[in-house]
């Protein structure tokens, strides 16, 4: 008889000034960070130079809310880009992605020949690329069952 094994909790603390917050609820590991980036303030203060339009920049650079990462006893959830919740069990979990282009930094998951893209900011990026080399951390580790 197979016996999947069992999945502990997270043992490893977030990069030292990282706004992700890590908690356990049941058997599942749930982070959570906000997406607006420390330097929205600035832009914010520049698109004022625009109104309305900049009234309207602003209300969505400000209050972008947060994105989570659940990983699960049998899969990975996350929201993308538009909102909706995306689940990929962990038996489709391909490659595990953290990465920088100029537009900023990424973390995308495959599954199948779908890549997804799990984190990064609504306008700038809300991790930097230790906190998104972290998290593909954690998920490999949990992918492999040796950690969340």
């Amino acid at each position: 008889m197979l016996r999947r094994r069992r999945r502990q909790s997270v043992s490893v603390s977030p990069p030292r000034g990282s706004r992700i917050k890590v908690w356990t609820d049941g058997a599942r590991t749930v982070f959570r960070w906000p997406t607006a980036h420390r330097a929205n303030w600035v832009v914010t203060g520049l698109l004022w130079l625009l109104p309305p339009v900049g009234l309207f920049l602003t209300l969505l650079l400000l209050h972008p809310g947060d994105r989570s990462l659940v990983l699960g006893p049998d899969a990975l959830e996350f929201a993308t880009g538009t909102g909706a919740r995306q689940r990929v069990p962990l038996r489709e979990l391909g490659e595990v992605h953290a990465q920088t282009s100029l537009s900023g930094h990424f973390l995308t998951v495959d599954q199948g020949t779908t890549r997804h893209l799990v984190a990064t900011g609504d306008f700038l990026p809300a991790l930097d690329a230790e906190e998104l080399e972290w998290l593909a951390a954690q998920i490999e580790s949990w992918k492999q069952g040796e950690g969340a």
